[in-house]
């Protein structure tokens, strides 16, 4: 075997199904790697997951995209759903703010990734992008929804539920 360059995920929950019962609570959180000349450095990656909590418990992921070029994101979903029932789902995402390229998003959900609340529970997206990239060559954006990707409450009937987002890029 040789030294595999790239893809350094703090964390991969790739093809994964986590669910907390009973009030139990779930906290990931996730740093990744940094090599400067590479890229696809993740805090946490999750392609194809459902994280779940029912009841009041609680869903928090924390992830910091590492130093590299392209694709470093803090937190990245790909044909993913998270989820809550009553409690709260907050994420949070920074990406390097010395990445040298494009699409180092603070969050970034794809492919008719889900973020969703059955309940009471509120959402919180807090995304910081990093990089030195430009707007119109990929940005780096702080929050970024793409194909088909969403946020939804599905208890209507609720005033509780609460939204909130803060998305803003490192300065310069």
């Amino acid at each position: 075997g040789g030294l595999a360059l790239g893809n350094s995920i703090g964390v991969e929950l790739a093809s994964n199904s986590i669910t907390a019962k009973n009030g139990a609570s779930i906290s990931i959180s996730g740093t990744g790697g940094s090599d400067a000349s590479t890229d696809n450095h993740a805090g946490i990656s999750a392609p194809n997951a459902t994280i779940s909590v029912e009841g009041s418990g609680d869903l928090t992921l924390t992830g910091r995209g590492g130093t590299g070029t392209d694709n470093n994101y803090g937190i990245q979903l790909q044909n993913s759903t998270l989820m809550v029932e009553d409690g709260e789902l907050m994420l949070t995402g920074i990406a390097a703010a010395d990445a040298t390229g494009n699409n180092n998003d603070g969050i970034a959900l794809s492919d008719n990734s889900m973020i969703r609340s059955t309940g009471s529970g509120g959402i919180e997206l807090v995304g910081t992008g990093g990089g030195t990239g430009t707007a119109s060559s990929g940005g780096n954006n702080g929050i970024i929804l793409l194909s088909g990707s969403g946020i939804e409450f599905t208890d209507l009937g609720d005033d509780r539920r609460r939204y909130r987002k803060s998305g803003h890029r490192h300065p310069r």
